[in-house]
């Protein structure tokens, strides 16, 4: 209420100031009225940083700035209605006898204004001392200092209205203020992209990409040379395993570059939970695995996806085949056992045990006095033992007892050292060469390295230089050991002996397990050589997938990891668990963070993108950011909302967001509190100007496609975004728009080709806390209803009920005495001007005389009647898409008006649509910034246009005569300084032959003396040799260009392609002077939308490293049959194909396109494979005329469009859609029309949203939403 109080003073002021001079006649009661303005307006400014932490004051306070907001407006109108008038420019516009005698009738005009204004000004003024006494009279003050300051902004939100005011694109001029024409609406994309530029639009990458984008991040980080095993851990429900391993697996084995081969051993499936699980047991299943697959002898590749084996859903038949198993394993075992015992290992151990019993125990001096003199290769085990054990009770004190299993294991000496010695070549060589059974050389081996691991624990475990270099060991100095007093005289001998017993037997079980571990790991290496040799493979190097739940937790996995080790093939592991991230750090060699296959991972790990700059700063917290996302309860719009608010604003204190922590957790834990609470959070961070345009929005219906050029002028007729001139205040409204987009507050409905948003939808959460508000704050008038509304000024004081509709408001006209103050009237899409009601727009034009905003878009007006000049302050005027004559302009002459959009664009290359006349005095109307196709009748309105220095976007229609091409050019070249979008259209002769190699004539080239220097936007239409002449110059910003029947040569392509910042290309019927359109290495550089309809080409091809940064093509009624390349354009995401569907096949290996669009390509069921197994498209979208009219039912089968999560079907000859038990598994939302059934959505694991456009339902749709609560469906 605060900002719209003091927007509505401030308002009031500058139109004071601004027009002093003229109200002379009433200065005193002005300027009273001034001078109190000021103090209110100074109070409103005390009041608005002393706001409440709800944002909002008490009643008594909010009723006393309605009062003010109301006065400042009736004040406004006043003198608005006074000076339009006093003012003589608009009489001379009259006709006829009124224009010799246009003084007369002024002179006395004026005198009745006069006296009119100074009768309502001393009212007002009265009003204005009565409202002042009114705030002293009933106590409305400003909140004390301490509960300002207590309830004030915090400095980051203070920042944050800061850093969105001052965000956005820096807009000297919006270029598309002015139509969306066809070629834009060809261009509009899904906003589905994710881009860093502040004012683009930002959103959080899909959960799959997240994953992906994670497990590139770890398989990149693993050291060239490691062979020990790596693991990290990926956290996912049970119902998501099989997508998230479908992902792993195509991000990290199908390439075959990272992994040659995947293991996967779903461990709950064979393993019974009451027995324990050890790394051989581990081991074993992988064994297991290996061997099922060579014997069901499959003819799979081994980039190729397997699946888990699954839990029987029979608990008897589980427990029998986990019975199986456990015996299957026992026997494993006891052939491996049956092997170590014949190499006597345990015999020797016990010799090892004889021989300490029967030598005299030697103190600790002599013993490393025997250790130093042989070496260590040279001195027997059970001497090392002896060390071991001295040390163990120097150390009891302080260890209790030296437990064995800290003793480095057997292999551990292998792993790290060889590590560091060879590289992974020559331990995959190795490999090959390695043995399937235990040997006594192996046995030696493993006591040698045995005793190594008890030196080394008798070290310390530290490795001095010369083992970092190689050599052997170096014992410690003699004189070390001195001054220690503990030995075995001290101790007693039978305790003595009975303890050397005791590690004996330890160290025999821990040989007893290693060797087994050793004989499984043999067993497995000897299959993956196999299966190397059999594959033709250069190594092994498997990724080994293990899904594990609570009966394994991570503080056990690192026995596992290191027997993996022993595989010595690069194999790492990725560990599947449905335990918290928190318990999954454990399954994460090297420490870092496991993958969180969730929302809230996937949000938290995008938050800590966005404030990572700040990470550094003392009161940095990543994990309140979590804290924040879990209380969202896993509902998605409320995480979207917080991510989007600090993206808007990343550097947040730790007190703000503990204390927005704080408050969710006392809410309600249902969507409605929580979603609220998270509005607001967003809401109160944005500056005093932007909220009440956030409210403004409350007037449209909710779920309606805005578009951006509406809701820019309606702002700045509203005065929301009121500055010192119009296009200051465009530049503020531009700010606005993408500061309420950047915050999701709106979502972005239609995209242009270079990136900007054309459209927004107030999506259902929003639009009913901005409605709640703006009611509160008499924004929305409870009369009026939504389809009421949105076509009249805020706060206009009509007296309309919500029953009326638009037809009653027209018949009271005459009758009403408040429609002279209206400032915006929107009647975009009404048809109710025919017949006799065409004298309802002379109605208006005579009635509302303070009119600034005029939309008659798309209506059925067949006139402009001449009283359209009575609208003085009209600023905008759009009469687009109506049946309007082309002469019916010619004689307006608006002074104050800054945009004339008119005419129709066809198509059609032999009909361009229409336009109107240039205004005969076009000359005098020298505010306009927007001329949109307008048709230049002679050679005199466009030399008239080059007077108009303020124009910034110009589409005109000229006849193909040198007169007006040079006159053209001569405009263009006067508004070479300020002209940012220009199209130029000649009607259409014809489109066969060989295109004219014929010049634009020299006489007419001069013309252009001055090249445009800002221009973003370039369209040409019909006109032949135009293009190189325009794009010559010193002009690095043109962003834009579309080309329409006109010739194309290859010079033409390489002026094109050496455009520097050239991002969106159209060709539109053209015809080339040759059949192959090439894009060559490294042309156009940033190029990302390209559309072609309708040419004469035959083949497109894209060379490696052209085109790089391509995102969207089109292809549309082209005789085109082949597209090379695009498998090479690495961010080509989005294709759409109208009318040509036989291209389908060209885009086959094309893996990188996520959307697809069809129109008028008929395709077939068989064409349908292509999408669906060969293509990984996540957005299908199926038009009119899509699929052949034979092919009337869809089926989407098992294991297709396994990534597709969003389906638009909008087509008549589509009658049914039926998904089988195990197709689209990440299919989330669906769109469909009347014409279309679907069968089979609950087989559809993820599906949350469906979105009817038609009359009934089915009833096998109802059902399933009935049993799936989880499905929201809307329905238009």
């Amino acid at each position: 209420m605060t900002e719209l109080a003091a927007g509505a003073v401030s308002s009031l002021l500058v139109v004071i100031r601004n027009e002093a001079v003229l109200l002379g006649g009433v200065r005193d009661d002005v300027q009273f009225i001034k001078e109190e303005m000021e103090s209110m307006n100074s109070f409103l400014a005390h009041l608005a940083r002393s706001a409440p932490p709800g944002g909002e004051h008490d009643d008594q306070v909010r009723t006393w700035m309605n009062q003010v907001r109301l006065l400042a407006q009736d004040c406004n109108n006043c003198i608005d209605l006074y000076l339009y008038s006093g003012n003589p420019e608009i009489h001379r516009a009259k006709g006829r006898l009124r224009r010799h005698l246009w003084w007369v009738y002024w002179s006395l005009r004026k005198l009745v204004a006069q006296h009119r204004a100074a009768v309502q000004l001393r009212q007002l003024k009265d009003r204005a001392r009565d409202v002042g006494e009114r705030r002293l009279r009933y106590g409305v003050e400003v909140p004390a200092k301490s509960a300002a300051a207590a309830a004030g902004k915090s400095p980051t939100a203070t920042k944050g209205a800061a850093l969105d005011a001052a965000g956005g694109y820096a807009y000297a001029y919006d270029a598309g203020d002015g139509e969306e024409d066809y070629e834009d609406q060809l261009a509009v994309a899904t906003a589905t992209h994710h881009s860093a530029r502040r004012g683009a639009v930002f959103e959080p990458p899909a959960l799959d990409d997240y994953v992906k984008e994670k497990l590139m991040e770890w398989v990149k980080g693993v050291p060239e040379r490691a062979i020990e095993t790596l693991s990290i851990a990926i956290v996912a429900p049970d119902a998501d395993n099989k997508e998230v391993l479908a992902l792993a697996h195509e991000t990290l084995v199908a390439p075959a570059y990272y992994y040659r081969r995947s293991i996967m051993v779903n461990v709950p499936a064979v393993h019974h939970y009451s027995l324990p699980l050890r790394p051989k047991e581990v081991l074993f299943y992988i064994l297991r695995q290996l061997e099922r697959e060579e014997a069901a002898g499959s003819q799979k590749l081994p980039t190729d996806q397997s699946e888990w084996e699954e839990v029987d859903p029979d608990p008897w038949q589980d427990y029998y085949k986990k019975c199986g198993i456990y015996r299957r394993k026992k026997r494993v075992l006891y052939k491996i056992k049956r092997k170590i015992e014949k190499m006597n290992i345990y015999e020797k151990l016990e010799k090892i045990k004889s021989d300490i019993q029967d030598g005299q125990p030697k103190r600790d001096k002599q013993l490393r006095l025997q250790l130093q003199k042989k070496g260590v290769d040279q001195v027997d085990l059970h001497v090392l033992l002896q060390l071991l054990l001295l040390q163990s009770q120097q150390e009891q004190p302080k260890n209790k007892a030296l437990d064995m299993h800290k003793l480095p294991e057997w292999n551990d000496n292998t792993a790290s050292s060889k590590a560091q010695q060879q590289d992974k070549s020559a331990a995959k060589q190795a490999t090959k060469t390695a043995t399937t059974a235990l040997d006594e050389e192996q046995i030696k081996q493993m006591i040698n390295e045995a005793k190594q691991d008890v030196l080394r624990e008798l070290l310390g475990a530290k490795p001095d230089k010369n083992q970092a270099k190689g050599e052997p060991d170096v014992p410690p100095d003699k004189n070390q050991a001195t001054g220690e007093s503990a030995g075995v005289s001290d101790q007693n001998e039978e305790a003595y002996f009975e303890e050397i017993k005791q590690k004996i037997e330890e160290i025999k079980q821990e040989f007893k397990e290693q060797l087994k571990i050793k004989g499984i790991v043999d067993k497995i290496k000897h299959h993956l050589f196999e299966y190397m040799i059999k594959h033709d493979l250069a190594n092994e190097c498997p990724l080994i997938i293990l899904k594990f739940d609570e009966m394994m937790d991570g503080s056990r996995w690192e026995g596992i990891r290191k027997a993996l080790s022993l595989l010595e093939c690069s194999a790492d592991a990725l560990i599947f668990t449905t335990e918290s991230t928190e318990e999954a750090k454990g399954y994460c060699y090297p420490p870092r963070e496991p993958i969180d296959y969730s929302l809230v991972g996937l949000y938290h790990y995008t938050v800590l993108g966005l404030t990572s700059k700040h990470k550094n700063e003392d009161n940095y917290n990543p994990q309140i950011f979590r804290d924040i996302l879990e209380e969202c309860e896993g509902h998605e719009f409320c995480m979207k909302i917080f991510t989007h608010a600090l993206y808007a604003n990343p550097k947040r204190s730790n007190e703000e967001l503990s204390k927005l922590h704080s408050t969710l957790q006392a809410s309600q834990k249902s969507f409605d509190a929580i979603a609220k609470k998270m509005f607001m959070y967003s809401y109160n961070d944005l500056p005093k100007e932007y909220k009440s345009c956030l409210l403004y929005l409350a007037i449209f219906p909710k779920g309606q496609k805005i578009r951006r050029s509406t809701l820019i002028g309606r702002w700045v007729a509203e005065g929301l975004t009121f500055k010192e001139d119009w296009p200051s205040s465009v530049r503020q409204a531009n700010r606005c728009f993408d500061a309420l987009i950047r915050r999701w507050l709106v979502y972005p409905a239609d995209i242009g080709a270079t990136g900007k948003v054309k459209s927004c939808v107030v999506g259902d959460p929003v639009h009913g806390f901005i409605t709640t508000i703006a009611r509160k704050q008499h924004i929305v008038e409870t009369r009026l209803s939504h389809h009421l509304a949105r076509h009249f000024s805020i706060f206009n004081d009509l007296r309309l009920r919500s029953s009326d509709r638009i037809h009653t408001f027209f018949h009271s006209l005459s009758r009403s005495s408040r429609i002279s103050l209206l400032k915006v009237l929107d009647l975009e899409g009404c048809q109710c001007f025919g017949g006799k009601n065409q004298r309802y727009l002379k109605d208006i034009c005579s009635k509302m005389l303070l009119l600034k905003y005029l939309s008659l878009k798309g209506t059925d007006i067949t006139q402009l009647p001449s009283e359209i000049n009575c609208l003085r302050e009209l600023e905008v005027l759009d009469i687009r898409e109506t049946k309007v004559p082309a002469n019916a302009t010619v004689n307006v002459l608006l002074l104050k008006l800054k945009r004339l959009l008119a005419g129709h664009i066809d198509p059609s290359p032999r009909n361009f649509g229409t336009s109107v006349r240039i205004p005969a005095r076009i000359d005098k109307m020298v505010n306009i910034e927007v001329l949109s196709n307008v048709k230049a009748q002679y050679r005199d309105d466009l030399e008239d246009i080059g007077k108009l220095w303020q124009l910034r976007k110009l589409g005109v229609v000229i006849d193909d005569k040198n007169s007006h091409l040079g006159n053209l050019l001569k405009a263009i070249s006067d508004l070479h300084e300020c002209l940012r979008s220009l199209s130029i259209t000649t009607p259409a002769t014809t489109l066969e032959g060989t295109p004219s190699g014929s010049e634009l004539p020299d006489d007419i080239g001069s013309r252009l003396k001055h090249h445009p220097k800002i221009l973003e936007s370039l369209s040409i239409s019909g006109v032949r040799h135009l293009f190189p002449l325009l794009t010559k110059g010193n002009n690095n910003k043109l962003a834009k260009v579309t080309l329409s029947s006109t010739p194309l040569n290859q010079d033409n392509m390489k002026v094109l392609a050496k455009l520097p910042r050239l991002e969106c290309v159209r060709l539109r019927h053209i015809s080339c002077t040759e059949n192959v359109l090439i894009f060559e290495e490294d042309d156009f550089e940033y190029l990302k939308y390209l559309l072609i309809e309708g040419s004469n080409l035959t083949n497109i091809s894209f060379e490696y490293g052209a085109a790089c940064k391509l995102e969207k093509m089109v292809l549309s009624s082209t005789s085109v049959e082949s597209v090379s390349g695009v498998d090479g354009l690495p961010k080509f995401k989005e294709l759409e194909l109208n009318s040509c569907g036989r291209l389908l096949s060209s885009f086959r290996n094309a893996k990188q396109i996520a959307k697809l669009t069809l129109r008028g390509t008929l395709l077939k069921q068989d064409d349908l494979q292509i999408i669906a197994k060969e293509l990984n498209i996540r957005c299908l979208v199926l038009l009119d005329n899509s699929f052949d009219i034979s092919q009337n039912q869809i089926t989407f089968e098992k294991e297709e469009f396994i990534w597709l999560n969003h389906l638009i079907v909008d087509c008549s000859a589509i009658t049914k859609i039926d998904f089988t038990s195990g197709s689209a598994p990440r299919l989330e939302k669906i769109f469909w029309s009347s014409f279309t059934s679907l069968s089979g959505i609950d087989n559809l694991p993820r599906l949350r949203e469906l979105e009817f456009n038609g009359y009934l339902v089915q009833n096998e749709v109802k059902e399933a939403i009935e049993n799936n609560k989880r499905i929201n469906l809307k329905h238009k």
